[in-house]
């Protein structure tokens, strides 16, 4: 109603390498530990995702940046198959919701360029909220839960605006406590992530 203005860009990050998947030696389809002899390390996570995302989200935001710089309201949505800085961190690892602290570089490039995450801002405590929106359920041909996958969030809704306030952020997926709108035939392996603002 009032006529206010906002960008709106939605992006969907490449899915390999997948570096949850690397780190914990889950086998899948088109990927390999990062090396399955000896542990790894941080440093190795890091730029596996460089090497998966770098190019990609680095594109993403040069599109934006001139919009960030007006100071208008910006919303940043999407799939970025790659958790964020701010979930992974030592607190966490220690609580043995990750396996290691990773400072992933894709959200850090999103936050430095001056976004926010609207899950985060609502729910700073990773350990409390994680907000896992992967994966929704099981695949069609595992029933049994057979296939299990690390669960992250790695669906995210970013945000920047000089007057932009979260009110409300909720979880759409499968019939589960992980949902906070569920339904019992839900579509997607991915559950979506729905804010409310205050513009």
């Amino acid at each position: 109603p009032s006529g206010e203005k906002v960008w709106m860009f939605n992006t969907h990050l490449w899915h390999y390498p997948y570096v949850p998947y690397q780190l914990m030696n889950v086998d899948y389809y088109q990927g390999d530990s990062i090396d399955p002899d000896t542990p790894n390390t941080e440093a190795q996570a890091i730029n596996s995702a460089r090497i998966a995302h770098e190019t990609e989200i680095t594109k993403v935001l040069w599109d934006i940046q001139s919009v960030i710089a007006s100071g208008e309201t910006i919303f940043l949505t999407g799939d970025f198959n790659e958790p964020s800085h701010l979930d992974w961190t030592k607190e966490a690892a220690q609580a043995g919701l990750h396996p290691l602290k990773v400072a992933f570089p894709t959200s850090i490039q999103v936050t430095e360029a001056g976004l926010k995450d609207a899950f985060r801002q609502l729910y700073p405590d990773p350990v409390a909220v994680p907000g896992f929106t992967w994966p929704a359920g099981t695949y069609p041909e595992t029933p049994d839960s057979s296939v299990t996958d690390p669960a992250d969030r790695i669906d995210f809704v970013y945000f920047t605006g000089k007057k932009v306030k979260v009110k409300n952020v909720q979880r759409i997926g499968e019939a589960s406590e992980t949902s906070d709108i569920s339904f019992p035939k839900y579509p997607s392996d991915h559950r979506a992530v729905l804010v409310t603002f205050d513009l």
